[in-house]
C-alpha cells in the first residue's frame, strides 16, 4: 500500500493536522490551566478560532490517513450510464465525505473505512445539535471557570497558595512568582472571583496574570481545604478576605480555624519536607496571644507556623530598619522610604540627660502596634544612671479612656509594673495630672516588693482623651517638642488617609520645627504625603513629613532576615553566653572580659551554617520570637555607643569606658524583662517572693533551677523579671547574661553574613528570593566556571571584598525595577539623538544615571534582601585596588586600549559610550583579579573631601573623558560633587567587609576557596554519617551477665501465691496487680544505650531534616517521641541494620527493668549470683536465702533509677521533654530511665506473664521454658511473643505522669500504633556482636 504513496505538498500540509492534534492533546492534558486560560480568559472570537484551529487539525489529521487508501474507493464518482469519471484528490475525497455524509454510498471497499470515520466526524463536528451542545458546555464551563469553579488536581503542582484575597495578594503573588521553582499562584477566596481577578489585573503585568489559578471556597471548610491538594503547594499564605468584605468581622478567627484545618489535613499526608504557613492577623492582641501562648505547639509537625502582623512589621520598618521598600510607578519598581531613628542618628549616650518621647495620635491597629515596638526597643543606659529619663509613649484619641482600658486589660502585667495616667480634655490639664504608678510603697499593688517608687521600669504611658484640633492638645504638642531633653516623634495613625494627612498639615509649627520627624499613616499610596513633603522647596516646612503603613509590599518574610537571631540561640545553646564564661561569683561584676572569636571553636564552613539553621528551627515560634526581638534592639544599643551597624570598630573600646557595660547590660535586662511581659510572663508576686528571698534563700543552685522551672511553666512566673539590684540576689550569676548579649553584639554582625553566604551552598534556598538576588551579585560567569565574584583585598591589616566588575544595569534592575540609565537626557550635556538612540543601555552595561543617595537606596534593599552589608568602597579602598592595575599596565599602548578614554580631537567629545562590565577583562584585570576601574565610568566612593563633608568622591575617569582623568599616578583620577548629582558616565561598584581579622591565617584560603565552591556547585545540606558515626550516636554500653528480682509486691498481692518469704519492706503500696507476682530473672550479657534514642541518632538514619522530626520539643539532644512500636520495629531498626549492618532490637521489660535497677553494678546482683551460681545448693535453699539476703537492712533497689528521692526525676518541672543526660545516672551509667519519657519494650503485653514465667504456663511454655522456674529458681531472659493481644509495653513514667509511675517496676502498655509526645525508646544488642560493635566504635567500618 506505501508503494502507492506519492510523497508531495499534500503530505506536508496534513502533518500538520496530526502535529495539531498532539499539540491540543498535550495541552489539554499535561497543561489544563493553560487550556483553560486560553479558551475563557480571552475574548469569545479566541475561543472560537481555537475551535476553528481544532476542527481544521482534525479534518487534515483524517486527509493524511486518506493516503494510505486510493480516492476513488473512498469516493467513487461516475454518471449512471456513463464512463467512470477521473479520480479526484485523496485529500478532496476526505473532505468531501467529512462535509457531506450522503457521499457514503459512493465508497467502496478499503475506502469504506475511512469514508465511515470520515462523514461521523463530520457530522459530529459541523452539525447544528452537537455545536449547539459544545458551544453550551463551553458557556457553562467558561462561567465556572470565571467564578472560581474549576478545580484542577492532574498536572497541576509547583504552586503556592493565597487563602483570601485582601490588599496584601498582589505583594504575595510577586514575591512568590520570583523563585525559580514556583510556576502558578492558587488564589482561594469566598470574595467573587472576576471582581478579585480585575482587582489583580490592576497590580500585576501579563505573565504574573496567566499564572493566577483561583478556586471560589470557604477558608474555614475542611473539604473545600482539601480541594487545595496542599502537599504539592510550595508554600501556603493564610490572609483572610478584605476585613470590610461581608461576614470577615472575625478574620483573626477564621484565619486560625484554617490554620487548625490545614494541621488537620497534613496529618494524613506523606512529606518530604515542612510546609511553610504563612498566616497574616490582623489584630495586635491576636498576634501577641500567639506570642505569649504555646497554642501553636498543637498544630500537626508537617506545618511551620509563621504569624505576621502588617502593623507591627511596619513598626520594625520604622524603629528597626529605618527605611522601608515600598512599590511605585511601573509594575515592579520599588522606592526607599527613609525614616530616622527615633533616637536620633546620634543614639542616646550614657551620659545624656535625654529621652524619647512618642506621640501617637489614633489607637488603631498600627497606633498600638507602634506602641508596643517602641515599649520593646527603646530602652537606653541613661535611665540606669537616672531613674527619670524614661521613654513616654502617649496615646491621643477621641475615645483614649475606653481604649486605653482594653490596651491595659491586653498587656495587664506590664501596667502592674510601670507607671501610666489618662487624661480626659476638659477635665484634666494636659501634661500636669499626677502619675499612677502600682509599685508604690504606699500603695496594695500585687508586686510592690518591686518597689523603687515608679522606677522599676524605664518606660511610662499616657492616655489623652481629646481633638488633636483641640487648643489645649495642640499647646500640649508644642511643649512636648520645644523640651531640649525629649526626642519627640509624632505619628498620625488614623485609618483614613486623607484624614491623617490633614491633622498632619495642621499641626502647629513649632512640632514642625522641634519634633523629629512627623509619621504618617496611609495604607495605599505614599505619594501624596511626599509630594507635600517635597513641595516647598525653599520654606521646607513639611519636610520632616513622613509617609508609612502602605499595604502594598509590606510583608517579604525571608529566611535570611534572622541570621543575627540564629547565632545568639546558638551561642545561648553552646553555654557562651551567661555564667557559665564566668566562673562561679556570686558577687555582682560589670568587668569587661574578652570573649572567645566563634571561629576559634568552630570551624566556618558549611557545617556551621548547618548547625545553627538545625538548632534554630528546633526552637518553637515564641523561643524564635524572642531571639529576634533581642537582635533588634542591636542598633540602638551601637548608638549608644556611638557606632554603627556599617562601622562598629569602636564598639569594644567604648564598651569599656567607665561604667559603659554596666549600664547597657541593665538596658538589656530592662528590655528583656518587658519583652517577657507582654507575653503575659509575670514576676514572682509578694508571697512568692517572700518565700523565695527569706524562708528559702539557702536555697542550693539545683534547687532552685528546679524552683525557676517550675513556677515558669506553671504560674508563668519568671524570677528574672526584677530589678537589676535585686536580679543577683534572687538567681545569683544571671546578669551574666545580659552582659555577654552585648559583648557578643560584634560577633553576631559578623557571622551572620557568613550565615546568609552559605546559604547559597544549599540548593533550595537558591529558589528562594534572596538566593536568587545573591547568586546574581556573588556568582561570576567566566569562562573557567563560576566563581565568588568578589576578590579578598589585604591592604597591610586591612582586609575587604571588592566586586570584580562595576554594577550592571541588569543587576540593578533586579533589585530596583528600573533602569536609571534608560533616563539618558538628564543631562544636559546629552543631546537629543543619543537619548533617542538609548546607545547606552543594555543589562550588561554598568549602570549609569545614578546620584550617591540612588546609590544608598540600592544598598539598603540589597542588604534587606540578601543579609549582607554591601557597601560603597572608601576613596583609599578604590584607590589601593586600582594602583594594582595601573602598575600592571605600563606601555602606552596597551593603555590606550586597556582604558575606555575619549579619543576624540580637542574640542570633540566621542560619544561611543561605556564599554560591557566585563568587556576588558583580559587587558584590565589585575593580580587582584578585579578590573575595568580606569576609564570607563567613574565610580561613586563613600568618602567625603575633609573641607567638604556634605560632598562625595567618585573616582577612576570615563569614556567621556581623556587619559590623564584615568591616570592614577596623576591628580584628576578623582572628583567629587554633591551625592545628588547624576550623570550617563557615573556608575559604581561594591565591597563587602566580611571581617577575617579573626580567622587563622592557614583557614583563610579555606574560606576564599569555599566561596568559589559554594559558588560553583551547590553542597548537599543533608550529609550522610558514616556507620562509625551513628553506632558512637548510640552510646552502646555493655551489661554483664546477672540475677535480679522482678517486679515488687503489695498488700493484696503478697499471700496470693503464698510466698511469706518476700521481704515485708520491699512491699510497695502504689504498685499495680500487672507489677506482680515478683520473681527471680537471669539476665545475659547484652548491650543497652545509654540514653533513649535522640532526634540526632533518628534523623541520622531516617535521612531527614531535623526540623521534619516528628518530635514536638525539638533539639538534637531531645530523646526521640511521637513514634510508634510499628515505626521503631518496621522503618526505624531496619534502617539501622542496613546501615551498620548490626541488628539493634529493643530491650525485653526483663534486660530494661535489670538496667534500671542497675544491673550487674548492685551488691544484690553479686550476692544474687553467687546464690544461683551455687550448684551445691537446692531450688529451695537458693531462694530461701536469697530472700533471707534481701530482707536484710540495706539490701533493696532504689525506688527510680539511680535515685530514691522524686525530686530528682524534675517531675512537675518540665512541660516538655528533657535534654538526655540532663540528670545523673545510675548505677551502670545508663541516663534517664525514670520521669523523662516512656520507652518501648519488645515484649507483648499479657496480664499473666510474670504468673506464667514461675508457673512455667501460657507463652513461657510455648517457648519451651516451662520447667524452668521450677528447677533452677529463676527464668533466663524472658520476654512476652503471645501476640493474642494487640499491644506492647513501655516502661519509665515521663514527665507528664506522677512519680508512681515512674518507679523501676511500673508497667504500661498501648497498641502498636500508638504515638505520643512522651514515648520513645533505647536500644538493645545482643552480645553475639561485640567484636563487630567495638570495631565500628574504633573506626573499623
Amino acid at each position: 500500500m506505501l508503494s502507492n504513496i506519492d510523497l508531495d505538498w499534500s503530505w506536508i500540509v496534513e502533518s500538520f493536522g496530526i502535529i495539531g492534534l498532539l499539540f491540543f492533546a498535550y495541552i489539554w492534558i499535561f497543561k489544563p490551566v493553560e487550556k483553560d486560560r486560553w479558551m475563557y480568559g480571552n475574548k469569545p472570537l479566541v475561543m472560537v478560532a481555537i475551535i476553528s484551529a481544532f476542527v481544521c487539525c482534525f479534518a487534515l489529521s483524517l486527509c493524511l490517513v486518506g493516503e494510505f487508501f486510493n480516492s476513488d474507493k473512498i469516493v467513487h464518482w461516475r454518471d449512471d450510464d456513463g464512463p467512470e469519471k477521473e479520480a479526484i484528490e485523496h485529500w478532496w475525497a476526505v473532505i468531501s465525505q467529512f462535509t457531506d455524509p450522503g457521499n457514503l454510498p459512493s465508497a467502496y471497499g478499503k475506502g469504506r473505512v475511512i469514508a465511515f470515520i470520515s462523514a461521523v466526524s463530520g457530522i459530529a463536528c459541523l452539525s447544528g445539535l452537537l455545536v449547539s451542545s459544545i458551544v453550551n458546555y463551553l458557556s457553562r464551563r467558561s462561567l465556572k471557570w470565571k467564578q472560581g469553579m474549576i478545580h484542577y488536581n492532574r498536572c497541576f503542582k509547583d504552586y503556592v497558595v493565597i487563602i483570601g484575597c485582601n490588599e496584601q495578594t498582589a505583594n504575595i503573588v510577586k514575591l512568590s512568582l520570583k523563585r525559580k521553582d514556583v510556576k502558578y499562584i492558587l488564589i482561594q477566596t469566598r470574595q467573587d472571583v472576576e471582581k478579585m481577578r480585575m482587582r489583580l489585573d490592576l497590580d500585576l503585568d501579563k505573565n504574573e496574570e496567566d499564572r493566577l489559578v483561583f478556586y471560589f471556597a470557604e477558608r474555614t471548610s475542611r473539604e473545600d481545604i482539601e480541594a487545595l491538594h496542599l502537599e504539592k503547594a510550595k508554600e501556603i499564605y493564610i490572609l483572610g478576605e478584605d476585613v470590610h468584605a461581608d461576614n470577615e468581622e472575625d478574620h483573626d478567627v477564621f484565619n486560625i480555624s484554617c490554620l487548625e484545618n490545614i494541621s488537620e489535613y497534613f496529618k494524613h499526608v506523606i512529606l518530604k519536607d515542612k510546609k511553610k504557613v504563612h498566616v497574616s492577623l490582623e489584630y495586635q492582641s491576636t498576634f501577641t496571644a500567639f506570642k505569649s501562648t504555646h497554642i501553636y505547639k498543637s498544630l500537626d509537625k508537617n506545618v511551620e507556623f509563621l504569624p505576621f502582623n502588617i502593623h507591627a512589621i511596619w513598626a520594625k520598618k520604622i524603629l528597626v530598619d529605618n527605611f522601608a521598600i515600598v512599590p511605585v510607578g511601573k509594575k515592579g519598581e520599588v522606592k526607599v522610604q527613609n525614616y530616622i531613628p527615633i533616637d536620633s542618628y546620634d543614639g542616646i549616650k550614657a551620659d545624656d540627660d535625654k529621652t524619647i518621647h512618642l506621640v501617637i495620635v489614633g489607637m488603631n491597629q498600627m497606633g498600638t502596634a507602634l506602641g508596643v515596638q517602641t515599649a520593646l526597643l527603646a530602652h537606653f543606659p541613661n535611665a540606669h544612671r537616672d531613674k527619670n529619663l524614661r521613654t513616654t509613649i502617649t496615646f491621643i484619641d477621641d475615645q483614649a479612656k475606653k481604649e486605653g482600658e482594653y490596651f491595659r486589660g491586653r498587656f495587664a502585667t506590664m501596667f502592674d509594673l510601670c507607671r501610666y495616667r489618662v487624661v480626659e480634655i476638659g477635665k484634666d490639664v494636659c501634661g500636669k495630672k499626677e502619675w499612677y504608678d502600682p509599685l508604690n510603697q504606699n500603695g496594695d499593688g500585687r508586686y510592690k516588693h518591686l518597689g523603687e517608687n515608679g522606677n522599676f521600669m524605664d518606660i511610662e504611658w499616657e492616655f489623652i482623651q481629646g481633638n488633636v484640633a483641640s487648643d489645649e492638645i495642640r499647646k500640649y504638642l508644642v511643649d512636648v517638642a520645644q523640651d531640649k531633653n525629649k526626642i519627640t516623634t509624632v505619628a498620625i495613625c488614623f485609618n483614613h488617609p486623607q484624614r491623617s494627612i490633614a491633622a498632619a498639615l495642621y499641626l502647629p509649627e513649632m512640632v514642625y520645627r522641634r519634633a523629629l520627624q512627623i509619621l504618617v499613616y496611609q495604607q495605599n499610596s505614599f505619594d501624596l504625603a511626599n509630594k507635600v513633603a517635597d513641595g516647598e522647596k525653599v520654606w521646607k516646612r513639611y519636610e520632616k513629613l513622613r509617609p508609612f503603613g502602605m499595604i502594598e509590599g509590606s510583608y517579604t518574610e525571608d529566611a535570611f532576615d534572622n541570621s543575627m537571631a540564629k547565632i545568639l540561640h546558638f551561642l545561648y545553646a553552646n553555654n557562651k553566653i551567661g555564667i557559665r564564661n564566668h566562673g562561679d561569683n556570686q558577687q555582682v561584676t560589670y568587668q569587661y572580659q574578652e570573649i572567645e572569636d566563634i571561629s576559634s571553636y568552630e570551624e566556618i564552613d558549611f557545617d556551621f551554617a548547618r548547625k545553627i539553621n538545625n538548632l534554630w528551627n528546633q526552637q518553637g515560634i515564641v523561643d524564635k520570637l524572642s531571639n529576634i526581638d533581642m537582635v533588634d534592639s542591636i542598633p540602638m544599643k551601637l548608638r549608644s555607643l556611638g557606632t554603627t551597624i556599617d562601622d562598629i570598630s569602636d564598639f569594644t573600646s567604648e564598651l569599656k569606658k567607665g561604667n559603659n557595660l554596666e549600664l547597657m547590660a541593665k538596658a538589656e535586662h530592662t528590655r528583656w524583662l518587658t519583652e517577657r511581659v507582654t507575653m503575659n510572663f509575670r514576676p514572682l508576686d509578694n508571697v512568692e517572693a517572700e518565700w523565695l528571698l527569706f524562708t528559702n534563700k539557702d536555697l542550693d543552685e539545683k534547687k532552685r533551677k528546679k524552683e525557676k522551672k517550675f513556677r515558669k511553666e506553671k504560674s508563668r512566673a519568671h524570677l528574672d523579671i526584677c530589678s537589676n539590684t535585686t536580679l543577683n540576689e534572687i538567681d545569683p550569676g544571671v546578669h551574666y547574661n545580659d552582659i555577654d548579649v552585648v559583648c557578643y553584639i560584634p560577633q553576631l554582625l559578623k557571622y551572620r553574613e557568613w550565615i546568609n553566604v552559605m546559604r547559597l551552598a544549599d540548593e533550595k534556598s537558591r529558589h528562594s528570593i534572596a538566593g536568587k538576588l545573591l547568586g546574581d551579585f556573588v556568582i561570576s560567569k567566566g569562562d573557567g566556571g563560576n566563581h565568588f565574584a568578589f576578590k579578598l583585598i589585604e591592604n597591610g591589616d586591612k582586609k575587604f571584598w571588592m566586586m570584580e566588575t562595576a554594577v550592571s544595569q541588569q543587576q540593578w534592575e533586579s533589585i530596583m525595577g528600573n533602569n536609571p540609565a534608560q533616563d539618558n537626557g538628564t543631562d544636559k550635556g546629552q543631546d537629543d539623538e543619543s537619548l533617542k538612540e538609548k546607545k547606552y543601555v543594555g543589562s550588561n552595561l554598568p549602570v549609569i544615571n545614578v546620584s550617591k543617595n540612588d546609590i544608598e537606596d540600592f544598598l539598603k534593599v540589597l542588604r534587606k534582601m540578601t543579609g549582607l552589608r554591601f557597601d560603597l568602597p572608601t576613596k583609599e579602598e578604590w584607590e589601593y585596588v586600582a594602583r594594582c592595575t595601573a602598575e600592571e599596565i605600563t606601555e602606552k599602548t596597551r593603555i590606550e586600549d586597556a582604558f575606555r578614554i575619549n579619543k576624540g580631537k580637542e574640542g570633540k567629545k566621542d560619544r561611543k559610550g561605556p564599554w560591557l562590565v566585563d568587556d576588558n577583562k583580559d587587558l584590565q584585570r589585575n593580580s587582584l583579579g578585579v578590573y575595568n576601574m580606569m576609564g570607563n565610568v567613574w565610580e561613586w566612593t563613600k568618602e567625603s573631601p575633609e573641607d567638604n563633608p556634605s560632598c562625595y568622591f567618585f573616582c577612576g575617569g570615563s569614556w567621556r573623558f581623556r587619559k590623564l582623568h584615568s591616570d592614577i599616578k596623576g591628580n584628576y583620577w578623582y572628583s567629587f560633587w554633591k551625592p545628588i548629582l547624576k550623570s550617563d558616565d557615573i556608575g559604581f561598584r561594591m565591597v563587602w567587609r566580611f571581617d577575617m581579622r579573626n580567622i587563622e591565617a592557614d583557614k583563610e584560603r579555606e574560606v576564599v576557596d569555599l566561596l568559589d565552591k559554594v559558588a560553583t556547585n551547590p553542597i548537599d545540606e543533608q550529609k550522610t554519617m558514616s556507620a562509625n558515626d551513628i553506632v558512637k550516636l548510640t552510646g552502646m554500653i555493655p551489661v554483664e551477665t546477672g540475677y535480679f528480682l522482678m517486679g515488687t509486691e503489695n498488700n493484696d498481692t503478697i499471700g496470693k501465691y503464698k510466698n511469706p518469704l518476700f521481704p515485708e519492706n520491699w512491699i510497695d503500696e502504689n504498685a499495680d496487680e500487672e507489677e506482680t507476682p515478683h520473681h527471680f530473672v537471669k539476665i545475659n550479657k547484652f548491650y543497652i544505650s545509654a540514653t533513649p534514642v535522640t532526634q540526632k541518632l533518628w534523623n541520622a538514619v531516617m535521612g531527614i531534616e531535623a526540623k521534619m522530626n516528628p518530635s514536638d520539643n525539638l533539639g538534637d539532644n531531645k530523646p526521640q517521641t511521637n513514634i510508634s512500636w510499628d515505626m521503631i520495629k518496621y522503618q526505624f531498626l531496619p534502617k539501622l541494620e542496613e546501615l551498620t549492618k548490626l541488628k539493634f532490637r529493643l530491650p525485653t521489660e526483663a534486660e530494661w527493668e535489670y538496667v534500671a535497677k542497675g544491673g550487674h553494678k548492685t551488691k544484690i546482683c553479686k550476692e544474687l549470683s553467687k546464690i544461683f551460681d551455687n550448684e551445691s545448693m537446692t531450688v529451695d535453699e537458693k531462694q530461701l536465702a536469697a530472700y533471707k539476703y534481701l530482707a536484710e537492712e540495706g539490701h533493696k533497689y532504689s525506688m527510680y533509677s539511680g535515685t530514691d528521692d522524686a525530686m530528682d526525676l524534675d517531675l512537675y518541672i518540665h512541660s516538655a521533654t528533657a535534654g538526655v543526660k540532663d540528670r545523673m545516672p545510675n548505677e551502670l551509667g545508663v541516663y534517664d530511665m525514670s520521669g523523662n519519657i516512656w520507652e518501648w519494650c519488645e515484649d507483648y503485653y499479657q496480664t499473666d506473664f510474670y504468673n506464667d514465667c514461675i508457673e512455667g504456663k501460657g507463652d513461657i511454655a510455648q517457648q519451651g521454658k516451662q520447667d524452668e522456674y521450677r528447677t533452677k529458681g529463676y527464668i533466663t531472659d524472658p520476654v512476652c511473643k503471645d501476640e493474642s493481644y494487640a499491644a506492647h509495653t513501655f516502661r519509665g513514667g515521663s514527665f507528664r505522669f506522677d512519680a508512681k509511675s515512674c518507679r523501676n517496676t511500673s508497667v504500661n502498655f498501648w497498641i502498636d500504633t500508638d504515638t505520643d509526645d512522651d514515648l520513645g525508646f533505647r536500644l538493645a544488642l545482643d552480645s553475639s556482636y561485640e567484636s563487630s560493635l567495638n570495631g565500628l566504635i574504633k573506626g573499623k567500618e
